[in-house]
């Protein structure tokens, strides 16, 4: 059989490095404590995936290329405790009810944490930006895609425990 038909000759693809979610410049990358511990725990993932890989020079320049952009995030992470609850901070729980009356418990955390299907909402996030500083009673309105909205927020909390409670 002709090589013309087969893939001996074809080099692979370089995988594509999955990007982090973007810091905008001049923002500090605040974290919680978890979140921290999240990205600890993914470094570690990454330098066992590497020692796995030692002779798959595609999956170690990718794995390499993961943890050079991690360490960077690590390094410069700054983590924060939030210290009261009177109103939304970064690291607080807030249950807010929008105009259909649908109620939705979310933290305010860092960009590298955020997942709002979770219920976890980067700091940056249009929601989070216009929840922060507000208490509970306070009505927000924030923009979407589909144009503004506004929600109740029913509560503000440290701990989820205390945020579902109430």
């Amino acid at each position: 059989m002709s090589k013309a038909f087969t893939k001996e000759d074809e080099a692979e693809a370089p995988l594509p490095v999955p990007r982090r979610a973007a810091l905008p410049s001049g923002h500090i990358n605040y974290v919680t404590a978890a979140g921290l511990q999240a990205l600890r725990d993914e470094h570690a993932a990454l330098v066992a995936a590497r020692a796995a890989a030692a002779k798959d020079t595609a999956t170690l320049a990718r794995v390499h290329a993961q943890l050079v952009e991690l360490e960077a995030r690590i390094a410069s992470a700054t983590v924060v405790a939030p210290t009261h609850a009177s109103e939304v901070r970064f690291g607080t729980f807030v249950v807010v009810q929008n105009q259909q009356g649908a109620r939705r418990m979310y933290q305010v955390v860092g960009v590298d944490e955020a997942d709002a299907q979770a219920g976890r909402l980067s700091f940056l996030s249009p929601l989070a930006r216009a929840l922060i500083g507000h208490a509970a009673g306070d009505v927000v309105t924030f923009t979407t895609p589909h144009g503004d909205e506004e929600v109740d927020i029913l509560s503000v909390a440290l701990t989820e425990n205390s945020a579902e409670s109430l």
